[in-house]
């Protein structure tokens, strides 16, 4: 499972890449991982032009999202 998580809180440098941090539960037999990578608004704008600036392997193919209740 790969989640995509747009975080007003960041500041990167520049040309920083997007990391993805493994963070599976320890949970037996878990039949996936669970990576998550954080990104600002502007870069996830970009991500939406330019899918190819994701970590190497993810897409936006299937995607779905969801929101923070307000």
């Amino acid at each position: 499972m790969r989640l995509l998580e747009v975080n007003t809180g960041l500041y990167p440098e520049p040309g920083s890449p997007i990391v993805p941090v493994e963070t599976t539960p320890a949970v037996t037999d878990l039949p996936f991982r669970v990576w998550v990578a954080d990104v600002t608004p502007d870069e996830w704008n970009q991500i939406q032009a330019n899918p190819g600036l994701l970590p190497p392997g993810w897409s936006l193919e299937g995607r779905q999202t969801i929101r923070r209740a307000q």
